[in-house]
């Protein structure tokens, strides 16, 4: 603030010193850089730099400032949780052969639902229906270990999934970042590194919002960045451009619920495009088959109709509710084309997905 003219004028030519910037900058501005963000955004749109009705969307990974080696792993927990579960049931057939010749069986404890208070209730009990029993050595050194650690291993997993969630792991010295494969390995070997996934929206080469999110797929992440932009705008973008990283049902359907143009590609929209360009099409394709849509059937190559079998919901990791249509041949028996049509043993079975191949055409159109 001594040296750059602009700090001074900001400043009012004051110097403040280290613990006073640091202070302004941990506490101070703690829950304002994003609105301060909007704010100049704002701004620039009342200038007429950029405008809020079209936005271009991207996402990357950045890596959080961690340690690289220290993961709590989900996979890790279950088996853990899994394993003492497996084990206390062992414990109890062991009370229960114990008692084997006697009328009277003790109480055993439900472990549908297994915590760390329930862990050491039940070895407490198993060790009172014991006591005075002829038991094993190798029974006696379990139960000892299991009163010792069981109740506090089950207790840090147990805090380990509230702070794991929906995640497959997540960083222990930054308990928000999760772990992802980043672009730049240098390494070469894949090392999962703690990291978030950023996505941003720009128009006009600036940047209009940013959001961060725990999972590293982009598809999962387009319809909070999207509402996220509308809440601090109070305004709903006309148009919005994305990569194919974007492009699921979900995030079509939830853009033209909000009477958003999307230009937004989808999975293999490239490949398809160079395929159709260098005439490169697969005959035994469901999207080559020939659909009445009167009759609701399809028709193979050598002309046999699939007709609908019925529909069934399937519901995405998201909980979002796709519908499926299955059409099959009534008759694959002799057929000349059936090596290159499918390896089924049975007739085949071709599922269709309109909503998807409507929004696909969409994209195909805008693009």
């Amino acid at each position: 603030m001594s040296e750059n003219i602009h700090l001074m004028w900001l400043s009012g030519q004051s110097k403040p010193g280290h613990d006073a910037i640091d202070d302004f900058g941990g506490k101070g501005l703690q829950g304002h850089p994003k609105k301060i963000f909007h704010q100049v955004a704002l701004l620039l749109v009342e200038q007429g730099a950029i405008s809020s009705k079209g936005i271009f969307v991207d996402g990357t990974k950045m890596e959080a400032n961690a340690n690289r080696h220290a993961f709590a792993w989900g996979k890790s927990m279950r088996t853990s949780k899994e394993r003492i579960e497996k084990q206390l049931k062992e414990l109890q057939s062991y009370v229960e052969k114990a008692y084997k010749d006697e009328q009277h069986l003790p109480n055993t404890p439900d472990l549908e639902a297994v915590d760390a208070d329930k862990i050491e209730a039940t070895i407490n009990q198993i060790n009172d229906a014991l006591k005075g029993k002829d038991i094993d050595g190798r029974i006696k050194q379990k139960l000892n270990h299991a009163k010792e650690d069981w109740p506090t291993n089950m207790a840090r997993h147990q805090k380990q999934e509230a702070i794991l969630k929906e995640r497959n792991g997540y960083c222990k010295t930054e308990k928000d970042a999760s772990s992802m494969r980043m672009k730049d390995d240098h390494m070469k070997n894949g090392q999962l590194k703690p990291a978030y996934d950023d996505q941003a929206s720009t128009n006009n080469q600036y940047f209009t919002n940013c959001t961060l999110a725990q999972t590293t797929a982009d598809t999962t992440t387009l319809k909070d960045h999207l509402n996220d932009h509308i809440e601090s705008y109070r305004q709903t973008p006309g148009a919005l451009t994305a990569d194919a990283g974007h492009g699921s049902e979900e995030n079509h359907t939830d853009l033209e619920d909000k009477e958003i143009t999307a230009c937004v590609k989808y999975d293999c929209f490239h490949k398809e495009r160079q395929d159709k360009r260098k005439g490169k099409t697969n005959p035994f394709h469901p999207d080559q088959s020939c659909y009445n849509e009167d009759t609701d059937t399809h028709h193979c190559p050598m002309g046999q109709a699939l007709t609908n079998m019925g529909n069934y919901e399937e519901r995405t990791k998201n909980g979002f509710e796709q519908t499926m249509h299955r059409y099959q041949v009534q008759n694959c028996n002799g057929c000349p084309l059936r090596g290159p049509c499918h390896e089924s043993k049975h007739n085949r079975i071709v599922e269709r997905n309109y909503d998807l191949m409507r929004l696909k055409g969409q994209s195909q159109s805008i693009a």
